[in-house]
């Protein structure tokens, strides 16, 4: 069961959050909270994102530009794999761990605007507002990627029994992709615990695991898609730089530039996971919804406090 406080239920809310919603409309909503909080929610994530964003970005085009030296050299000599990863091998994971945080601040900024809007605080989310409440749930959701990560790769071991070995892996990976999906959101808005939180969801999507199959995947193509649009000039140069329109022996620092503004370019789609997190806060919303009526429940209050006696006239 979720664990909800009175102060996250604005009586008077601008945006309808506990609802029963299909996936279609689990999209819709998400754009639909996006335009009404766009300056604030965006504003917040590019203060609190950004840096982290425009660092991990940096760190990327250097693993490219060291990718493209190596592609220079001879790549079949043992000498040359062992200088392949001594080089690249600590900035791989350096650039991993970088885009680790920058998504898991995505998700807690998102999450936490959303929070401070079921505290009627819409219009007065300053970045600093915004980064208090995001900063404790960090832990929290790095360890719930963490965990999530772990559990894809040693369920990827079944790939060691012939056949039936990859299939059982890519059925448990698709069942467990909305599980994954909403358990950070039910460690925010539910179970506070990582363990309880997905419990949680597990028992929320068992009965409703199409629908949200489906929410996610209407939502992750929205969020690709935008992503795209957002990132296209620099996909066009990464492009260019990366398939040999321009010659890294003749042109090499302005090699460099090209590859550094065009994957800085590329990461602003980065922005769009907010709808992917959004989609995940709005879809935990409507199971919780369908198995406790919360939001049904504090209408028909509301609805008893304005017909009891001691209520204000409307006039």
């Amino acid at each position: 069961m979720a664990d909800f406080n009175d102060d996250l239920l604005d009586p008077t809310p601008a945006f309808e959050f506990y609802r029963r919603r299909t996936a279609g409309e689990t999209l819709s909503d998400a754009f639909e909270f996006a335009r009404l909080h766009f300056r604030e929610l965006f504003g917040g994530l590019l203060v609190i994102v950004g840096p982290f964003l425009l660092m991990s970005a940096i760190v990327s085009a250097r693993f490219q530009m060291a990718s493209f030296g190596f592609a220079t050299t001879d790549p079949d000599t043992l000498d040359g794999l062992v200088d392949f990863y001594t080089d690249l091998a600590p900035m791989f994971i350096f650039s991993s761990l970088s885009s680790l945080v920058v998504y898991t601040l995505m998700a807690a900024a998102t999450f936490a605007f959303v929070h401070l809007v079921l505290d009627g605080e819409a219009g007065h989310i300053t970045p600093g507002v915004l980064w208090a409440q995001t900063r404790p749930l960090l832990g929290r959701l790095i360890a719930i990627s963490l965990l999530s990560t772990l559990i894809f790769v040693l369920g990827f071991a079944l790939n060691i029994i012939p056949c039936l070995g990859s299939l059982a892996w890519l059925v448990g990976a698709i069942y467990l992709l909305p599980v994954f999906w909403l358990w950070q959101a039910a460690s925010v808005y539910g179970t506070r615990s990582i363990g309880g939180a997905f419990g949680e969801v597990r028992a929320l999507v068992k009965g409703s695991w199409g629908g949200a199959f489906g929410a996610l995947l209407l939502v992750s193509i929205a969020m690709v898609a935008i992503g795209f649009l957002i990132g296209l000039p620099g996909i066009i140069v990464s492009f260019l730089v990366g398939y040999g329109s321009v010659d890294p022996g003749s042109m090499e620092p302005l090699l460099r530039v090209l590859t550094v503004s065009g994957t800085i370019l590329a990461s602003l789609g980065t922005f769009a996971y907010a709808l992917l997190y959004l989609g995940a806060a709005l879809y935990y919303f409507n199971l919780v919804e369908r198995s406790e009526a919360v939001g049904l429940e504090r209408r028909v209050d509301d609805l008893d406090d304005f017909d009891s006696p001691e209520a204000p006239p409307a006039w």
